[in-house]
């Protein structure tokens, strides 16, 4: 396994430039941009802490906790933030009271590992890409709602995010696909996926 990264730099694209950076010495497991665009939240790679950090002042404006693991996505509310934390499982944080809401497992695959995770704008979801798959989990209950196979032996979905129309973007190594997701309105554990749209192949 490689190490923690220890240190964060937040960069302009245009010009290409370090606008600011600083060191952590206990390692980074993840970064996630809150939608403000003035706030990032920074994982420590170990302990299980979550800082929002002021990306003008750098000083921490809130603190989560949480087990080791990626951060992902924060919702386009900008009111919840999901990511891994141990033993396999995704948690969901509300940031405005700072604590874990929901930690969920996949019950007939205990073992396997997360490797992204995002959540739907209405709230009601949360989406997660795995090793050979991803899947869809109703938030308030925690239930699984379904899982969609790849199909291929080395096909991950290594990131995923939600578009603000809900439609569900998936990055592995066949590209990036759009996957179009219908919820009922009447029913939180019924929804239709796809068919996907390949948006970009993977380069070569």
């Amino acid at each position: 396994m490689k190490p923690f990264s220890r240190s964060v730099q937040i960069r302009n694209l245009n010009p290409q430039e370090v606008v600011s950076a600083w060191s952590e010495p206990i390692g980074i497991s993840g970064i996630a941009w809150h939608p403000n665009g003035r706030t990032l939240a920074v994982a420590s790679g170990h302990g299980g802490l979550i800082r929002l950090v002021d990306r003008v002042s750098l000083q921490p404006v809130q603190k989560l906790f949480a087990g080791n693991g990626f951060l992902s996505h924060f919702s386009l509310d900008d009111q919840s933030l999901a990511g891994a934390v141990a033993d396999n499982k995704v948690g969901v944080w509300r940031v405005a009271g700072g604590r874990e809401c929901r930690r969920l497992v996949r019950s007939s695959r205990p073992e396997i590992k997360f490797l992204a995770a995002a959540l739907h704008p209405e709230g009601r979801l949360l989406a997660a890409g795995m090793e050979d798959d991803f899947g869809f989990w109703d938030l308030a209950t925690g239930r699984e709602l379904g899982f969609v196979p790849l199909g291929k032996v080395d096909e991950q979905v290594t990131d995923l995010s939600f578009e603000s129309s809900g439609t569900l973007l998936t990055t592995g190594a066949s590209g990036l696909n759009r996957w179009p997701i219908q919820l009922d309105p009447l029913k939180a554990d019924k929804l239709s996926i796809g068919p996907p749209e390949r948006a970009f192949p993977l380069a070569n």
